[in-house]
């Protein structure tokens, strides 16, 4: 991650009380009407408002001025829904997940080798909400996920009464977690990790993504070598008010190549690939807000 950054909301309590309550009693439209509001004053008089600047950028190269802040909206704004679907979730009960059988047939089929899976997935369209996608994958499920310190704002099953069949597995943990994930695909699980950020630089490799070069975690990828265990790239883009479908981009295992975590390069450019791919199809979907790119030489 870039120094000084943090994934916590930047709204105060009080801003996610009133879109709860909004939700709870108007329903998800009467939030997305206040959203509108709200994004509009982000993008025009806040810092936070140009954060996607870096991705824009690189997405947009030729965009004039005018083009710049009408993407910049366009990118807060669909930040915002997703953020509203979420909380609607959990609030009015719509899991919001479309189309999902081919994927879920596609991952009941991989978890027959009993090596379980691992979903590498990123912080685009609504993986938020992703593993509700999942719900009738025939195993036990985990997700890599760590809140952030003073972090306010509420996951799905939060709204809901805390009640989730999810188990999480600290990202930040001994081995960056990878003791928990390889324990869970043992047992034929399901394991969803972001391929996009990373705790620890030293566990990264560079890859090429939109024009320039940026850094992506690769342990995910050892442990897929180590435990035999599937990668299968999917993404949740936001179709519509409250309607995600999860997109997978492409399947594949990884040889073992031994211990440096450089010799698996070539899975995280397929990775980067297929990322890529996402932001050219959903443009204003991708949520990473800081800059990702190493500087040219």
């Amino acid at each position: 991650m870039a120094p000084g950054w943090s994934s916590k909301s930047a709204a105060p309590a009080g801003a996610h009380r009133i879109f709860y309550f909004f939700i709870r009693h108007g329903g998800r439209r009467l939030a997305y009407c206040f959203l509108y509001f709200v994004v509009a004053w982000y993008t025009l008089f806040t810092e936070q408002g140009r954060r996607g600047r870096f991705y824009l950028a690189r997405r947009f190269p030729g965009a004039g001025a005018l083009a710049r802040l009408w993407h910049r909206w366009r990118l807060n704004c669909a930040f915002g829904l997703v953020l509203v679907d979420r909380a609607a979730a959990g609030i009015l009960g719509e899991s919001g997940i479309v189309g999902a059988e081919r994927e879920v047939a596609r991952l009941n089929g991989l978890l027959e080798q009993r090596r379980g899976v691992l979903i590498l997935s990123a912080h685009v369209g609504g993986w938020q909400i992703a593993m509700a996608a999942l719900e009738q994958v025939r195993a036990e499920k985990f997700i890599a996920y760590r809140r952030p310190a003073g972090d306010v704002d509420k996951l799905a099953h939060e709204h809901a009464g805390g009640v989730t069949t999810l188990r999480f597995i600290d990202p930040t943990g001994p081995a960056g977690g990878a003791p928990g994930m390889m324990a869970a695909l043992q047992r034929n699980a399901v394991v969803c990790v972001t391929g996009d950020r990373s705790f620890s630089e030293r566990n990264t490799v560079s890859v090429p993504f939109l024009g320039g070069i940026i850094r992506v975690p690769a342990a995910v990828y050892r442990i897929a070598a180590a435990t035999g265990a599937p990668l299968a790239v999917m993404f949740f883009p936001r179709l519509g008010p409250g309607k995600f479908a999860p997109l997978t981009l492409d399947v594949f295992s990884v040889p073992e190549r031994g211990r440096d975590l450089q010799n698996y390069r070539p899975e995280a450019e397929r990775f980067a690939i297929a990322l890529e791919k996402f932001c050219v199809e959903y443009r204003h979907q991708f949520f990473n807000f800081h800059d990702l790119w190493e500087p040219a030489r």
